[in-house]
């Protein structure tokens, strides 16, 4: 739309919103009988609930000239939401054999849909007199809800293909649109005002529980053909746009850009596996049981870059745009009974994990502002990191209320990187901000002042408490392949944003002003209480395979970002000043206590292979940045500097340690200690 007279001319440009994707079904399958299929991407059971996908926003650009006055207005579109997907479930009691890559057993997934990006927004503008241009991008569009999901199966899976597991179960969030970028550009012989504003990313949303019961024997033998996997995944928020302002005057000016902020992520659905059959896989990353929830992580804001030039008053401002928040990881139990065994690299015989949504990186920021007459300002911002989020609780039961039966292994892997059992909980980490750059330059023996401030990190998420109750024949051998590994990790605080800012002037009797702040480190989450109760003979025959490892760590602080300040007034007579300050480092997160009870024997054979590991470790803490400062000036001119460096933060507390064993243990490699017990509280950061 133009408006449009001999003094004035206007111009506004909306783009339209993507329309919102439609809502997937439930989706129920029972079958008996028996299924066979030969060739790749033939499932034998296909059961899936779709949302659609929202749709993009669309763009806008405007631009408006006159010899008066002139203002122009572009607005990006806004993503459409993705759509739900319903339940999924699948009754089974079917003897299945398929013969191709990809060719799961049976497949089930619900998957919401992902929200539509945000249309981009351009606007300029030319006048005479007065300018002014203002552009939004468009906020991403929010991701649709993913569906529950369940299967019990009661019959025989063989699978021989790769990528071809024998239990597929899924529910997918769906992940928030991308903010659209804005642009915005002005010039007059006047006075004029450029503004852009980046989209904001869309919210990723939840996904559903997923629950499997498993009766029967399952078989695959192609790389990465788990045999059950189940696993519930929060959607990931959308980044932010990012935003430039570009402005150019004869009098004055202010330019102003402020980067999207990222979208939050959302919580994965719990996740429940019972199975009671035994489980063979004979290629590489092919998991016996995976089981896992992961909190959808945030969207990182967008950078912002704004630049101004006058020759009478020019002032710039420049924002990088926030990341967003992650999210939970929810519940994960495994409940099996019977035998597995795993040959290839990386193939666990089980892996339980809750993880939480990683925070979002903080936008970085660039303003400069350049006056060759008359007084100038700058100043920069970088976005703050999203929060990281907590784990869920990871509890793994293996054979309880069985009875061994002698020495024969009820799980055994015999690759490299192969746990026998393998349960953790992790919190997120915690998004880091962005840097922050300032520049400001007038002449004439005006004043300028130019400051940044770097983004601030975000705290680092908890992991959660680990169970593990195993009534097992533990043999691995493989390099690096623990017997039982069980580990609850707190998320590590993000660093803050370092700083530089500079400030020149020139002419006699000039002052020139610079600040530079860099961004605090954040704290790291904690760790939760670790405990193992193991019956049975665990063996590992492989160097740096520990037969059990038991361990709480809390997350490391971050760091903070260094700062660095200068000042130039190069004529006599000036005044400057400079200051500097460094980030401070964020503290680190505590542990919580282990416990460990073992009845049976442990013999290990291999370098660094120790016999029974129980650990309980704080977060470091986070250095503090550096700072330096410097102020340079001509003759007969007051000069003044400060430096300050960031202090670290403290270090984590540890929790109590304690074993209980029974049995025999017997290491045969150098560096190996039959038993290891530990508890060590953490430094804290260098200043």
């Amino acid at each position: 739309v133009l408006f449009r007279s001999s003094t004035f001319s206007g111009s506004v440009a909306l783009g339209g919103s993507g329309g919102g994707g439609g809502i997937g079904g439930a989706v129920t399958v029972e079958t008996g009988g028996t299924i066979s299929t030969s060739g790749d991407h033939a499932n034998g059971i296909f059961a899936e609930s779709l949302g659609g996908g929202g749709g993009n926003g669309g763009f806008a650009i405007s631009a408006a000239v006159s010899n008066g006055v002139s203002t122009s207005l572009a607005i990006g579109g806004k993503g459409g939401d993705g759509g739900r997907s319903d339940a999924v479930a699948v009754s089974s009691t079917t003897d299945i054999a398929t013969a191709g890559d990809r060719s799961n057993g049976i497949f089930a997934q619900s998957v919401g849909g992902g929200g539509g990006n945000g249309g981009f927004a351009i606007s300029g503008g030319v006048g005479a007199n007065l300018t002014a241009t203002l552009a939004l991008g468009g906020s991403g569009g929010g991701g649709g809800l993913g569906g529950a999901v369940s299967v019990d199966s009661t019959g025989s899976i063989v699978t021989t293909g790769a990528q071809a597991r024998g239990i597929f179960a899924q529910s997918l969030g769906g992940g928030g649109g991308s903010g659209g970028f804005s642009l915005a550009g002005a010039y007059s012989g006047g006075a004029n005002l450029g503004v852009a504003l980046g989209g904001s990313g869309g919210s990723g949303q939840y996904a559903g529980a997923v629950s499997v019961d498993s009766h029967g024997d399952i078989e695959t033998s192609g790389a990465r053909s788990h045999g059950i996997f189940a696993q519930s995944v929060g959607g990931g928020g959308g980044d932010g746009g990012f935003s430039g302002t570009a402005t150019l005057s004869q009098t004055g000016t202010f330019g102003v850009s402020l980067g999207g902020s990222g979208g939050g992520g959302s919580r994965g659905g719990g996740v429940t596996v019972a199975s009671d059959g035994n489980i063979v896989t004979h290629g590489d990353s092919a998991i016996g049981i995976f089981a896992q929830s992961v909190g959808g992580g945030g969207g990182s804001g967008g950078f912002s870059l704004t630049s101004t030039g006058a020759e009478g008053s020019s002032a710039s401002l420049s924002l990088g745009g926030s990341g967003g928040n992650g999210s939970v990881g929810a519940d994960v139990t495994v409940d099996f009974t019977g035998v597995i065994v795993t040959e290839g690299k990386l193939s666990h015989g089980i892996l339980a994990q809750s993880i939480g949504g990683g925070g979002g990186h903080g936008g970085f920021t660039v303003s400069s502002a350049l006056s060759t007459g008359a007084d100038g300002g700058s100043m920069a911002l970088g976005g703050s990191g999203g929060t990281g989020q907590n784990a869920g609780i990871v509890t793994l039961n293996s054979n309880v209320g069985t009875t061994l039966s002698g020495s024969t292994a009820t799980i055994a892997t015999a690759g490299d990187g192969a746990h026998g059992l393998f349960a953790q909980s992790v919190g997120g980490g915690g998004g880091s901000g962005g840097f922050a750059g300032s520049l400001a330059i007038g002449g004439g023996g005006a004043a300028t002042l130019s400051s940044s401030l770097g983004g601030s990190g975000a705290s680092g998420g908890d992991g959660n408490a680990v169970t593990v109750t195993s009534v097992d024949n533990i043999l691995t051998t493989g390099l690096g392949s623990f017997g039982l590994f069980a580990q609850s990790v707190g998320g590590g605080g993000g660093d803050g944003g370092f700083s530089m800012s500079a400030s020149v002037t020139s002419g006699e009797d000039g002052t020139a002003m610079s600040a530079a702040l860099g961004g605090s480190g954040a704290q790291g989450g904690n760790a939760g209480a670790v405990t193992v109760d193991s019956t049975g003979m665990i063996a590992t025959q492989g160097d740096r395979a520990v037969g059990l490892f038991a361990q709480s760590v809390g997350g490391g602080g971050g760091n903070g970002g260094f700062a660095v300040s200068g000042t130039l007034a190069p004529s006599n007579g000036s005044t400057t000043f400079s200051a500097a300050l460094g980030g401070t480092g964020g503290a680190g997160g505590d542990a919580d206590d282990v416990n460990v009870t073992r009845n049976g024997a442990i013999a290990t054979q291999g370098v660094g292979a120790y016999g029974l590991s129980a650990q309980s470790v704080g977060g470091g803490g986070g250095n503090g940045g550096f700072s330096y400062s410097g102020s340079f000036a001509g003759f007969d001119s007051k000069n003044m500097s400060v430096s300050l460096g960031g202090s670290g933060g403290a270090g984590g507390d540890a929790g109590a340690v304690t074993v209980n064993n029974t049995g025999s243990i017997s290491t045969e490699g150098a560096d190996t200690y039959a038993i290891f017990a530990q508890s060590v509280g953490k430094g804290g950061g260098n200043g």
